[in-house]
């Protein structure tokens, strides 16, 4: 029987293909093995800086231990103690002068409103009486031209 060209083709790209796999297996395996050293150094680099930051901890919580044990941070509360009142003074003090000033500023806006209004309204009551006044000119010049037309027509 004759070989099938088609076959031993795809024997030969199977075979290619399980070489190349085998290789790649091979390289990661290398990889595993060259990075095992750095991930052990890695590891340790962590183990010493967890035993650092351990002992350092211990060494500020004997420093706290100590500060409170002594009277240092007694005078710091004082001292907190004694600025907190005075900050508190100055508070209350900045509070009262501006109440102060917010009060006499309605005082001067009330007093101010007030004569604004009264302005407006006797502006308001000189107008009108300029609007009578007018009128009442007007009137009388029609009246008077009428008057003057009337005279002028009786004679013609």
């Amino acid at each position: 029987m004759a070989s099938n060209p088609y076959k031993d083709s795809v024997k030969s790209q199977g075979k290619d293909i399980a070489d190349a796999l085998e290789l790649i297996q091979e390289n990661i395996d290398a990889l595993d093995a060259a990075n095992q050293g750095q991930h052990n150094q890695i590891y340790s680099i962590i183990d010493g800086e967890k035993t650092s930051r351990q002992v350092a901890d211990g060494q500020l919580q004997t420093q706290i231990d100590n500060i409170i044990a002594g009277t240092g941070i007694i005078e710091e509360r004082e001292a907190r103690i004694a600025a907190d009142e005075v900050l508190q003074d100055n508070i209350d003090e900045l509070s009262s002068i501006a109440s102060q000033a917010l009060a006499a500023e309605v005082t001067m806006r009330a007093g101010a409103d007030s004569t604004l209004q009264t302005n407006i309204e006797n502006e308001a009551t000189a107008r009108s009486t300029a609007d009578t006044t007018l009128q009442g000119n007007i009137n009388t010049e029609i009246s008077n031209r009428q008057t003057a037309d009337s005279g002028c027509r009786q004679t013609s």
